[in-house]
């Protein structure tokens, strides 16, 4: 009974071991997500590849955007952070939102962050058949969107779990 106990208990530890991905890459990756609700879904891809996901959802506090400048300062190696929201103003204004008040907390340390823009694009409303709604050119508080300027909008959570995994 020794023998099956150990084994036993070998196997049941050995479930639970996880190895580190990000360790020894030159990069450490984060996955930014605009909606809280898409954070389960992205993190059973990105864990797979060493990343972690964060929301940024709600207009991202300034603790979260001063949290995760500190997690760049910290790190050994820089950050790059990928940015999954909707094709909206409301999601574009985070993005660009998250991406200035960061660099801002990093100051001269400010290269050691680079954000992609995953999803939504507009390439892929075409290339996934995403439903379109009317675009609102102002986010909350009547302020002009950043940037891009589209007929339509286009939530994240459109995107099928397997396309956003690809995509990821």
């Amino acid at each position: 009974r020794g023998a099956v106990d150990y084994l036993s208990a070998a196997w049941e530890g050995a479930q639970g071991y996880r190895r580190d991905r990000a360790e020894g890459q030159p990069v450490r990756l984060e996955v930014w997500a605009e909606a809280v609700g898409m954070m389960p879904q992205l993190a059973t891809v990105a864990r797979d590849y060493g990343a972690t996901v964060y929301a940024w959802g709600g207009q991202a506090r300034l603790t979260a955007k001063h949290d995760a400048a500190a997690r760049i300062l910290e790190a050994d190696r820089p950050t790059a952070a990928f940015f999954v929201g909707d094709l909206a103003a409301h999601g574009l204004s985070i993005m660009d939102a998250a991406a200035e008040d960061v660099r801002a907390f990093l100051a001269a340390e400010a290269d050691r962050l680079r954000i992609t823009w995953l999803a939504v694009k507009p390439g892929q409303v075409e290339a996934y058949g995403l439903p379109r709604s009317p675009f609102k050119s102002t986010v909350k508080g009547g302020k002009k969107a950043p940037g891009l300027r589209l007929a339509y909008s286009v939530q994240a959570e459109a995107l099928d779990p397997p396309n956003l995994a690809a995509i990821l």
